[in-house]
Protein backbone atom coordinates (compact mmCIF):
# COMPACT_ATOMS: atom_id res chain seq x y z
CA UNK A 1 0.00 0.00 0.00
CA UNK A 2 1.07 3.57 -0.63
CA UNK A 3 -0.62 6.88 0.17
CA UNK A 4 -0.56 10.03 2.25
CA UNK A 5 -2.41 11.77 5.09
CA UNK A 6 -5.58 9.72 5.75
CA UNK A 7 -4.23 7.40 3.07
CA UNK A 8 -1.10 6.98 5.16
CA UNK A 9 -2.81 6.12 8.45
CA UNK A 10 -5.21 3.62 6.85
CA UNK A 11 -2.16 1.57 5.86
CA UNK A 12 -1.20 1.09 9.50
CA UNK A 13 -4.77 0.17 10.43
CA UNK A 14 -4.97 -2.35 7.59
CA UNK A 15 -1.50 -3.81 8.18
CA UNK A 16 -2.29 -4.39 11.86
CA UNK A 17 -5.20 -6.63 10.86
CA UNK A 18 -4.62 -8.07 7.38
CA UNK A 19 -1.72 -10.53 6.90
CA UNK A 20 -2.03 -10.26 3.10
CA UNK A 21 -0.30 -6.86 3.13
CA UNK A 22 3.44 -7.24 2.52
CA UNK A 23 4.78 -3.68 2.63
CA UNK A 24 3.51 -0.14 3.25
CA UNK A 25 4.66 3.38 2.35
CA UNK A 26 2.66 5.79 4.56
CA UNK A 27 3.35 9.51 4.18
CA UNK A 28 2.27 12.83 5.73
CA UNK A 29 0.47 11.08 8.56
CA UNK A 30 0.30 10.97 12.34
CA UNK A 31 1.51 8.90 15.25
CA UNK A 32 -1.18 10.23 17.60
CA UNK A 33 -4.08 12.12 16.04
CA UNK A 34 -4.42 14.15 19.24
CA UNK A 35 -0.97 15.60 18.65
CA UNK A 36 -1.80 16.42 15.04
CA UNK A 37 -5.02 18.27 15.82
CA UNK A 38 -4.53 19.69 19.34
CA UNK A 39 -0.88 19.22 20.31
CA UNK A 40 1.01 19.69 23.53
CA UNK A 41 4.75 19.57 22.89
CA UNK A 42 5.67 19.63 26.60
CA UNK A 43 6.63 16.80 28.94
CA UNK A 44 6.98 16.94 32.72
CA UNK A 45 8.90 14.39 34.76
CA UNK A 46 6.57 12.24 36.82
CA UNK A 47 3.40 13.88 35.54
CA UNK A 48 1.09 13.47 32.58
CA UNK A 49 0.95 16.78 30.69
CA UNK A 50 -2.45 18.46 30.29
CA UNK A 51 -4.22 18.17 26.93
CA UNK A 52 -3.14 20.48 24.13
CA UNK A 53 -5.02 23.18 22.24
CA UNK A 54 -6.44 23.08 18.73
CA UNK A 55 -4.52 24.43 15.78
CA UNK A 56 -6.52 27.33 14.39
CA UNK A 57 -8.96 26.26 11.68
CA UNK A 58 -7.89 22.61 11.64
CA UNK A 59 -11.25 21.17 12.72
CA UNK A 60 -13.20 23.11 10.11
CA UNK A 61 -10.67 22.19 7.43
CA UNK A 62 -11.00 18.48 8.23
CA UNK A 63 -14.78 18.73 8.25
CA UNK A 64 -14.72 20.27 4.77
CA UNK A 65 -12.42 17.52 3.53
CA UNK A 66 -14.40 14.72 5.11
CA UNK A 67 -17.67 16.07 3.76
CA UNK A 68 -16.14 16.74 0.30
CA UNK A 69 -17.64 20.22 0.55
CA UNK A 70 -15.32 23.26 0.47
CA UNK A 71 -18.12 25.42 1.86
CA UNK A 72 -18.90 23.19 4.85
CA UNK A 73 -18.56 24.95 8.20
CA UNK A 74 -18.99 24.44 11.93
CA UNK A 75 -22.19 26.48 11.85
CA UNK A 76 -23.62 24.35 9.05
CA UNK A 77 -22.75 21.16 10.91
CA UNK A 78 -24.56 22.47 13.99
CA UNK A 79 -27.55 23.45 11.86
CA UNK A 80 -27.61 19.98 10.28
CA UNK A 81 -27.18 18.30 13.69
CA UNK A 82 -23.92 16.71 12.65
CA UNK A 83 -22.06 15.55 9.57
CA UNK A 84 -23.37 13.71 6.54
CA UNK A 85 -20.33 11.62 5.64
CA UNK A 86 -18.12 11.58 8.75
CA UNK A 87 -18.79 8.97 11.46
CA UNK A 88 -20.93 10.53 14.23
CA UNK A 89 -18.38 10.17 17.05
CA UNK A 90 -15.58 11.64 14.93
CA UNK A 91 -17.87 14.42 13.74
CA UNK A 92 -18.77 15.37 17.31
CA UNK A 93 -15.09 15.38 18.29
CA UNK A 94 -14.23 17.77 15.45
CA UNK A 95 -17.20 20.00 16.25
CA UNK A 96 -16.21 20.17 19.92
CA UNK A 97 -12.59 20.85 18.99
CA UNK A 98 -13.58 23.64 16.62
CA UNK A 99 -15.90 25.30 19.13
CA UNK A 100 -13.99 24.80 22.39
CA UNK A 101 -10.38 24.48 21.23
CA UNK A 102 -10.05 21.33 23.35
CA UNK A 103 -11.13 17.70 23.29
CA UNK A 104 -12.85 15.78 26.07
CA UNK A 105 -11.03 12.79 27.54
CA UNK A 106 -13.44 10.41 25.77
CA UNK A 107 -12.75 12.16 22.46
CA UNK A 108 -9.00 11.98 23.07
CA UNK A 109 -9.28 8.24 23.61
CA UNK A 110 -11.31 7.91 20.41
CA UNK A 111 -8.62 9.70 18.38
CA UNK A 112 -5.89 7.65 20.04
CA UNK A 113 -7.67 4.45 18.97
CA UNK A 114 -7.46 5.75 15.38
CA UNK A 115 -3.70 6.24 15.69
CA UNK A 116 -0.76 3.92 15.09
CA UNK A 117 0.59 4.83 18.53
CA UNK A 118 -2.05 2.57 20.08
CA UNK A 119 -1.28 -0.51 17.94
CA UNK A 120 2.29 -0.08 16.68
CA UNK A 121 3.19 -3.41 18.30
CA UNK A 122 1.01 -5.10 15.66
CA UNK A 123 3.01 -3.70 12.74
CA UNK A 124 5.57 -6.29 11.61
CA UNK A 125 5.96 -5.67 7.88
CA UNK A 126 8.50 -3.31 6.21
CA UNK A 127 7.56 0.37 6.47
CA UNK A 128 8.95 3.30 4.49
CA UNK A 129 7.81 6.39 6.39
CA UNK A 130 7.75 9.60 4.36
CA UNK A 131 7.07 12.98 5.96
CA UNK A 132 7.19 16.56 4.68
CA UNK A 133 8.97 19.68 5.89
CA UNK A 134 6.32 22.01 4.41
CA UNK A 135 3.65 20.72 6.73
CA UNK A 136 1.95 22.45 9.65
CA UNK A 137 -0.65 19.68 9.98
CA UNK A 138 1.60 16.61 10.19
CA UNK A 139 5.04 17.67 11.46
CA UNK A 140 8.17 15.54 11.35
CA UNK A 141 7.77 14.82 15.07
CA UNK A 142 4.90 12.44 14.37
CA UNK A 143 6.77 10.33 11.81
CA UNK A 144 9.85 10.27 14.04
CA UNK A 145 7.89 8.76 16.95
CA UNK A 146 6.53 6.00 14.72
CA UNK A 147 9.97 5.38 13.20
CA UNK A 148 11.59 5.05 16.62
CA UNK A 149 8.85 2.73 17.90
CA UNK A 150 9.23 0.42 14.88
CA UNK A 151 13.02 0.58 15.01
CA UNK A 152 12.98 -0.45 18.67
CA UNK A 153 11.06 -3.58 17.66
CA UNK A 154 13.50 -4.33 14.80
CA UNK A 155 10.83 -3.88 12.13
CA UNK A 156 12.43 -3.00 8.75
CA UNK A 157 11.85 0.75 8.53
CA UNK A 158 13.26 3.79 6.78
CA UNK A 159 12.50 7.46 7.34
CA UNK A 160 12.35 9.77 4.31
CA UNK A 161 11.98 13.44 5.25
CA UNK A 162 11.27 15.29 2.02
CA UNK A 163 10.28 18.88 1.31
CA UNK A 164 6.66 18.66 0.24
CA UNK A 165 3.81 18.38 2.70
CA UNK A 166 0.20 19.43 3.16
CA UNK A 167 1.25 23.05 2.54
CA UNK A 168 2.96 22.39 -0.84
CA UNK A 169 1.33 23.14 -4.22
CA UNK A 170 1.46 20.52 -6.98
CA UNK A 171 1.79 20.53 -10.74
CA UNK A 172 1.57 17.71 -13.31
CA UNK A 173 5.01 16.33 -12.39
CA UNK A 174 4.44 16.30 -8.63
CA UNK A 175 5.08 18.63 -5.68
CA UNK A 176 6.47 22.03 -6.66
CA UNK A 177 9.98 22.88 -5.48
CA UNK A 178 11.08 19.42 -4.32
CA UNK A 179 13.57 17.96 -6.84
CA UNK A 180 13.45 14.64 -5.02
CA UNK A 181 10.00 13.83 -6.37
CA UNK A 182 8.75 13.39 -9.91
CA UNK A 183 5.76 11.34 -11.05
CA UNK A 184 6.56 11.51 -14.76
CA UNK A 185 7.85 8.00 -15.68
CA UNK A 186 10.35 9.58 -18.09
CA UNK A 187 11.88 11.75 -15.36
CA UNK A 188 11.76 9.54 -12.28
CA UNK A 189 15.38 8.36 -12.61
CA UNK A 190 16.56 11.81 -11.58
CA UNK A 191 14.29 12.05 -8.52
CA UNK A 192 15.95 10.75 -5.34
CA UNK A 193 12.82 10.42 -3.17
CA UNK A 194 10.75 8.77 -5.90
CA UNK A 195 13.52 6.24 -6.41
CA UNK A 196 13.63 5.49 -2.68
CA UNK A 197 9.99 4.44 -2.83
CA UNK A 198 10.56 2.34 -5.95
CA UNK A 199 13.58 0.62 -4.41
CA UNK A 200 11.64 -0.12 -1.22
CA UNK A 201 8.84 -1.78 -3.17
CA UNK A 202 11.31 -3.65 -5.37
CA UNK A 203 13.03 -5.03 -2.30
CA UNK A 204 10.03 -6.00 -0.19
CA UNK A 205 7.23 -6.47 -2.73
CA UNK A 206 9.18 -8.03 -5.59
CA UNK A 207 11.63 -9.61 -3.12
CA UNK A 208 14.60 -8.38 -5.13
CA UNK A 209 17.50 -9.05 -2.77
CA UNK A 210 19.95 -7.18 -5.00
CA UNK A 211 18.32 -3.79 -4.39
CA UNK A 212 20.46 -1.37 -2.39
CA UNK A 213 18.15 0.48 -0.01
CA UNK A 214 20.80 2.95 1.11
CA UNK A 215 20.61 4.82 4.41
CA UNK A 216 17.85 4.45 7.00
CA UNK A 217 17.34 8.21 7.37
CA UNK A 218 17.22 10.46 4.30
CA UNK A 219 16.45 14.16 4.65
CA UNK A 220 15.94 17.14 2.38
CA UNK A 221 18.49 19.93 2.85
CA UNK A 222 16.93 23.25 1.75
CA UNK A 223 20.31 24.99 1.68
CA UNK A 224 21.54 22.53 -0.97
CA UNK A 225 18.63 23.06 -3.37
CA UNK A 226 20.45 25.38 -5.75
CA UNK A 227 19.68 25.78 -9.48
CA UNK A 228 20.84 22.71 -11.39
CA UNK A 229 21.58 20.68 -8.27
CA UNK A 230 21.31 16.90 -8.57
CA UNK A 231 18.52 15.60 -6.32
CA UNK A 232 20.98 13.19 -4.70
CA UNK A 233 23.02 16.18 -3.56
CA UNK A 234 19.95 17.90 -2.14
CA UNK A 235 19.23 15.00 0.23
CA UNK A 236 21.43 14.07 3.17
CA UNK A 237 21.76 10.49 4.39
CA UNK A 238 22.45 8.92 7.77
CA UNK A 239 22.48 5.43 9.22
CA UNK A 240 19.87 6.46 11.79
CA UNK A 241 18.25 9.43 13.48
CA UNK A 242 19.70 11.70 14.77
CA UNK A 243 22.04 12.28 11.86
CA UNK A 244 24.69 14.05 13.95
CA UNK A 245 25.61 15.39 17.38
CA UNK A 246 23.52 17.66 19.59
CA UNK A 247 24.64 21.21 20.29
CA UNK A 248 23.37 23.30 23.21
CA UNK A 249 22.91 26.97 24.10
CA UNK A 250 21.89 28.36 27.49
CA UNK A 251 19.19 30.96 28.19
CA UNK A 252 20.30 33.90 30.32
CA UNK A 253 18.32 36.52 32.21
CA UNK A 254 19.60 39.26 29.88
CA UNK A 255 18.21 37.57 26.76
CA UNK A 256 21.22 35.68 25.45
CA UNK A 257 21.59 32.21 24.01
CA UNK A 258 25.02 31.61 25.47
CA UNK A 259 27.46 28.88 24.48
CA UNK A 260 28.22 28.27 28.18
CA UNK A 261 25.99 28.52 31.28
CA UNK A 262 25.84 32.01 32.76
CA UNK A 263 26.06 31.65 36.54
CA UNK A 264 23.53 30.05 38.88
CA UNK A 265 19.79 30.00 38.34
CA UNK A 266 18.66 33.47 39.24
CA UNK A 267 16.87 35.47 36.58
CA UNK A 268 13.12 35.25 36.22
CA UNK A 269 10.89 36.58 33.48
CA UNK A 270 7.14 36.70 33.27
CA UNK A 271 5.23 35.55 30.19
CA UNK A 272 1.55 36.48 29.88
CA UNK A 273 -1.08 36.26 27.15
CA UNK A 274 -0.29 39.84 26.11
CA UNK A 275 3.28 39.03 25.08
CA UNK A 276 2.32 37.92 21.56
CA UNK A 277 -0.38 39.23 19.28
CA UNK A 278 -1.72 41.44 22.07
CA UNK A 279 0.46 44.51 22.31
CA UNK A 280 3.89 43.29 23.33
CA UNK A 281 6.83 41.24 22.09
CA UNK A 282 7.67 37.68 23.04
CA UNK A 283 10.58 36.97 25.37
CA UNK A 284 13.53 36.40 23.05
CA UNK A 285 16.96 34.88 23.56
CA UNK A 286 19.58 35.47 20.87
CA UNK A 287 22.99 33.95 20.18
CA UNK A 288 26.15 35.73 19.14
CA UNK A 289 26.81 35.97 15.42
CA UNK A 290 27.89 32.58 14.09
CA UNK A 291 31.40 32.31 12.70
CA UNK A 292 30.57 29.17 10.70
CA UNK A 293 27.37 27.50 9.50
CA UNK A 294 25.21 25.50 11.87
CA UNK A 295 23.08 22.92 10.04
CA UNK A 296 20.13 21.62 12.07
CA UNK A 297 18.13 18.52 11.09
CA UNK A 298 15.39 17.21 13.33
CA UNK A 299 13.60 17.95 16.59
CA UNK A 300 15.21 20.45 18.93
CA UNK A 301 14.43 20.55 22.65
CA UNK A 302 14.02 23.38 25.14
CA UNK A 303 14.59 22.44 28.78
CA UNK A 304 13.27 25.12 31.10
CA UNK A 305 12.03 25.47 34.68
CA UNK A 306 8.66 27.21 34.67
CA UNK A 307 5.93 27.93 37.17
CA UNK A 308 2.31 28.98 36.94
CA UNK A 309 -0.53 29.36 39.46
CA UNK A 310 -2.68 27.20 37.20
CA UNK A 311 -2.15 25.45 33.89
CA UNK A 312 0.58 27.42 32.17
CA UNK A 313 0.82 27.81 28.40
CA UNK A 314 3.72 29.10 26.33
CA UNK A 315 4.50 29.02 22.61
CA UNK A 316 8.07 28.37 21.49
CA UNK A 317 9.46 29.42 18.11
CA UNK A 318 12.96 29.36 16.62
CA UNK A 319 14.15 32.10 14.26
CA UNK A 320 17.15 32.90 12.09
CA UNK A 321 18.23 36.55 12.44
CA UNK A 322 20.26 37.82 9.50
CA UNK A 323 23.10 40.36 9.60
CA UNK A 324 20.55 43.09 8.85
CA UNK A 325 18.49 42.12 11.90
CA UNK A 326 15.61 40.68 9.87
CA UNK A 327 14.21 37.49 11.48
CA UNK A 328 13.09 34.39 9.58
CA UNK A 329 10.92 31.80 11.31
CA UNK A 330 12.44 28.36 10.78
CA UNK A 331 9.97 26.22 12.75
CA UNK A 332 6.88 25.93 10.54
CA UNK A 333 4.60 25.92 13.58
CA UNK A 334 5.19 27.22 17.12
CA UNK A 335 5.42 24.50 19.76
CA UNK A 336 2.54 24.87 22.19
CA UNK A 337 3.60 23.80 25.68
CA UNK A 338 1.03 23.37 28.47
CA UNK A 339 2.06 22.32 31.97
CA UNK A 340 0.71 22.24 35.52
CA UNK A 341 2.24 23.89 38.57
CA UNK A 342 5.99 24.34 38.59
CA UNK A 343 9.21 22.52 37.84
CA UNK A 344 11.32 21.44 34.89
CA UNK A 345 9.55 21.15 31.54
CA UNK A 346 10.97 19.86 28.25
CA UNK A 347 9.45 21.29 25.08
CA UNK A 348 9.95 19.58 21.72
CA UNK A 349 10.36 22.05 18.88
CA UNK A 350 8.54 21.29 15.66
CA UNK A 351 11.06 19.41 13.52
CA UNK A 352 12.92 21.42 10.88
CA UNK A 353 15.95 21.35 8.59
CA UNK A 354 17.78 24.66 8.24
CA UNK A 355 21.23 26.16 7.82
CA UNK A 356 22.09 29.08 10.10
CA UNK A 357 24.70 30.82 7.96
CA UNK A 358 27.86 32.59 9.16
CA UNK A 359 27.05 36.09 10.39
CA UNK A 360 23.53 35.04 11.41
CA UNK A 361 22.16 34.56 14.91
CA UNK A 362 19.93 31.87 16.39
CA UNK A 363 16.95 33.31 18.23
CA UNK A 364 14.47 31.56 20.53
CA UNK A 365 11.10 33.21 21.22
CA UNK A 366 8.79 32.28 24.11
CA UNK A 367 5.33 33.85 23.96
CA UNK A 368 2.07 33.66 25.86
CA UNK A 369 -0.21 33.31 22.82
CA UNK A 370 -0.08 32.60 19.12
CA UNK A 371 -2.66 33.06 16.34
CA UNK A 372 -1.87 29.57 15.04
CA UNK A 373 -3.67 28.03 18.03
CA UNK A 374 -7.08 28.36 19.63
CA UNK A 375 -7.12 30.67 22.63
CA UNK A 376 -7.68 28.96 25.95
CA UNK A 377 -9.82 30.46 28.73
CA UNK A 378 -8.26 32.78 31.32
CA UNK A 379 -4.56 32.09 30.68
CA UNK A 380 -2.39 32.01 33.78
CA UNK A 381 0.90 33.97 33.83
CA UNK A 382 4.06 31.90 33.51
CA UNK A 383 7.40 32.57 35.19
CA UNK A 384 10.61 31.38 33.52
CA UNK A 385 13.64 30.53 35.65
CA UNK A 386 16.79 31.45 33.73
CA UNK A 387 20.54 31.04 34.11
CA UNK A 388 22.57 27.97 35.04
CA UNK A 389 22.43 24.64 33.25
CA UNK A 390 18.68 24.02 33.45
CA UNK A 391 17.55 26.63 30.91
CA UNK A 392 18.93 25.04 27.75
CA UNK A 393 18.18 24.86 24.03
CA UNK A 394 19.50 21.72 22.33
CA UNK A 395 19.53 21.30 18.55
CA UNK A 396 20.41 18.17 16.50
CA UNK A 397 23.13 19.19 14.06
CA UNK A 398 24.79 17.62 11.03
CA UNK A 399 28.16 18.31 9.47
CA UNK A 400 28.16 21.26 7.07
CA UNK A 401 29.14 20.47 3.49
Amino acid sequence: MIGGSYGGQIQFIAAAQDPRIDVIVPSLTWNDLNQELAPNFATQAGAAPPPGSAKTGVAESLLRGGEHNPGFSLSQAKQDNGCRKIAPASCQALLHLGEQGRLTEAQRQLLLSRSVKSFVDKIDIPVLLAQGQDDRLAPFNEALKTYQALRARHVPVQLLWHKYGHDTPWDRDGPVGDPGWNFDPDKVEGAFASLQVIHWLDRYLKNDQAVDLGANFNYYRPWSNTPGADSRQVYGQAADYPAGPDRSWYLTADGQLAATPAGPEAGQQLVTRETAGGGGPAKTFTSEQLDKPVDVVGVGKLALSMSSPGTGTVFVTLLDVGPDGAPEVVTKLPSLARFDGEGPVVVDLVGFAHRFAPGHRIQLAVAGSDPGYASGPNPAPVTLVLGGYSARLTLPTVSSN
